[in-house]
């Protein structure tokens, strides 16, 4: 900042009935200041839902990424909590408190979900590999009993997901490759009132090694799609939501090792389909009421030959 150098004077002579007055010429100078961060106290042991007072933590990104054996995948983080076990490492269903993995609901941006994750058996609530990408995911829920009202007949545990909204300054892009796969991102403002659009990408990395000559044998094919258009309004909120994936393997077993086969333990092939695409519009009428409209269309495939 623009500040002024310190002037100092000695033995002024202060007269008794009369005002001294001292005329001081100050010379400018730039002040260099120490930088000020603001960050919000986050305490991730509290739920974002109020209405939830036990069983319930709240999951970032972040921490996705950073818990062993996550494979950047909520469902497997989830695997490290308290009360919650892997039932095959093979795949991100979870037990937990001793229930069974199909009692798991999946919810993104408030949408009940069937099962969000590729290669997932018919009913199931798991799969080999997640859909949704924890570069677009937002501080969420995961509850494992005593449960809201709003989540209904649930038995075992909800994840209560939330994609974040683009950056509504500028616009960026990512590119990345991991076991995952390799993605593309791009996000930023749609117009100048605060829109903004957030889309995802992924393909198999290892079918990747595969065209490029890698000999290797029952090679997952997967691609997903995700995306989120968020429409600010003075009192009121619309989002777009759209999540899309496609699934292909082909068992091959080799030297008749029926183990490499998988689940199925002979020669045959699974493919999976899924297809949402939701819209919410929240009206605010004060600080403490609103009202959400939420619709939405969904497709869930899932053959095994």
């Amino acid at each position: 900042m623009l500040g002024f150098i310190p002037y100092m004077s000695n033995n002024l002579l202060v007269y008794s009935g009369r005002e001294t007055v001292l005329e001081i010429a100050l010379e400018e100078t730039a002040l260099a200041l120490d930088e000020v961060v603001v960050s919000p106290k986050t305490e991730k042991e509290l739920p974002l839902n109020k209405q939830a007072v036990v069983s319930a933590r709240m999951l970032s990104s972040e921490e996705a990424n950073r818990y062993a054996g996550s494979w950047s995948d909520v469902g497997r983080m989830a695997s490290n909590l308290a009360g919650v076990a892997s039932a095959n490492d093979t795949k991100n269903d979870i037990i937990v408190r001793g229930n069974s993995p199909m009692g798991l609901s999946w919810r993104l941006d408030g949408f009940d979900i069937p099962n969000p994750n590729h290669f997932g058996e018919m009913g199931g609530t798991g799969g080999r590999i997640g859909m949704v990408n924890n570069n677009q995911l937002a501080n969420s829920d995961f509850y494992t009993g005593a449960f809201p009202a709003e989540y209904g007949n649930v038995t075992s545990g909800v994840f209560d997901l939330r994609l974040r909204n683009g950056n509504n300054k500028k616009h960026e892009f990512l590119a990345s490759t991991s076991f995952n796969g390799v993605e593309l991102s791009a996000e930023g403002p749609m117009s100048k009132t605060g829109a903004s659009y957030l889309v995802n990408g992924r393909y198999s990395f290892l079918d990747i090694l595969r065209m490029m000559g890698v000999p290797m044998q029952s090679v997952p094919k997967y691609t997903d799609v995700s995306a989120k258009i968020n429409i600010p309004m003075s009192s009121a909120n619309l989002s777009i939501l759209a999540l899309a994936g496609k699934s292909f393997i082909e068992y091959e077993p080799e030297n008749d090792d029926e183990h490499i086969a998988g689940d199925m333990g002979t020669e045959g092939e699974m493919i999976g389909n899924q297809i949402f695409v939701g819209t919410n519009y929240t009206y605010r009428f004060n600080t403490a009421t609103r009202m959400e409209n939420r619709f939405s269309y969904q497709y869930f495939e899932q053959n095994a030959n």
